[in-house]
């Protein structure tokens, strides 16, 4: 049997033991209480913790001084840039300064018109969001506000909203007219809504330009889908650039008519590079100026050369096809001739194939 002293005594050791585990546990505990107060208190207002010091670099939004109403906020459906104001207080034991943003986004951010708050007091930060037009559906936005206050701080503001566009239509069009062919556009227009608008006319703004309306979508694919078409036949136009327009008549009270920019060009179908033909000495004959013309049919057609008319004398002329819609024109003009007349002279290819084509281009010796 043991006796009570020996009992005694292993209850001590015990009681000492325990002793000095809590005060290996209680100093520590005091000594991180006193740094934190320390760190959070005893800088002077405005000065910022050094490096190395509890408090210094950026801190999240997790304890932040400057409290946001709602740090996230939901706008719902949209269909066009559209606004919200997020109010903050100063919710810190000092003022903050220094308040910038940074937003991920292309989005517009106003800031208030002071960058320091005092305890207590509000303000707001103007957000206006721009959805992609290409994404239609969820979108977000995250700005991320940084400001000085006990120490660096900053706190992040997120914005969601579902881009749902009304009706979609294309801001312009352009076609392009080679050689008097007729060309085609096929184009889309379309209505997000429940109850779809109705196309009841499509109008032009020339009479070489027509437009229809081809079908609208059997079901909501997203959107209804109306296809349209655009025909451009200008036979006897000058080469150049025109502005034209197509006209959508509706049955939408707010959009009753739909106006279409088109740009439409008007290109010959044979194709001279360079469009101006600069000759340059003979690298094999000193006696000679040459350069060379490469005509293409942009439509991918066999080309068939009938005549070439060169209004200066002495000049000779070589062809040579280099591919079925592609024939090279080898020029030469003597230097003897180049000595005498320097001027400007043109070149006029006729071809059988495609039927009265021609290409005009002017020559400099």
């Amino acid at each position: 049997m043991h006796s009570p002293s020996m009992f005694q005594g292993n209850r001590d050791r015990q009681i000492r033991a325990l002793k000095v585990l809590l005060a290996g546990v209680t100093v520590p505990c005091v000594w991180l209480s006193w740094y934190a107060l320390v760190g959070r208190f005893a800088l002077p207002q405005g000065r910022l913790a050094p490096l190395g010091v509890a408090g210094a670099g950026w801190h999240s939004a997790v304890g932040s001084e400057l409290k946001f109403a709602q740090p996230s906020v939901d706008l719902g459906v949209i269909n066009k840039s559209t606004q919200v104001l997020l109010p903050f207080t100063n919710v810190g034991p000092h003022s903050i300064s220094g308040l910038s943003v940074r937003p991920n986004c292309a989005c517009a951010v106003s800031l208030p018109n002071k960058s320091q708050f005092e305890a207590g007091e509000h303000g707001e930060i103007s957000v206006t969001v721009e959805p992609r037009l290409d994404r239609i559906g969820p979108q977000s936005v995250t700005i991320d506000c940084e400001y000085v206050g006990t120490t660096q701080q900053s706190s992040r503001l997120t914005v969601r909203y579902h881009y749902a566009p009304e009706l979609v239509v294309p801001p312009s069009l352009a076609l392009e007219s080679k050689g008097g062919q007729v060309c085609v556009l096929e184009f889309e227009i379309t209505d997000f809504r429940a109850t779809p608008v109705d196309i009841l006319d499509v109008s032009t703004s020339s009479s070489q330009l027509k437009g229809a309306f081809l079908n609208r979508s059997a079901a909501f694919l997203p959107g209804w889908v109306f296809r349209l078409e655009l025909r451009y036949s200008a036979p006897s136009r000058d080469i150049s650039d025109y502005s034209e327009a197509v006209y959508i008549h509706t049955n939408d009270p707010i959009r009753r008519l739909i106006t279409i920019p088109v740009q439409v060009s008007v290109r010959e179908r044979i194709r001279a590079f360079p469009q101006r033909l600069q000759l340059s000495p003979n690298e094999h004959d000193a006696c000679w100026r040459s350069g060379s013309l490469l005509l293409d049919d942009s439509l991918g057609g066999q080309l068939s050369v009938k005549q070439v008319c060169v209004l200066r004398a002495g000049v000779e002329y070589e062809t040579k096809r280099v591919a079925p819609g592609k024939i090279l024109l080898l020029l030469k003009y003597p230097v003897s001739l180049y000595v005498a007349d320097v001027s400007d002279f043109s070149v006029t290819v006729h071809f059988d194939s495609p039927e009265t084509t021609a290409v005009t281009v002017l020559v400099t010796p």
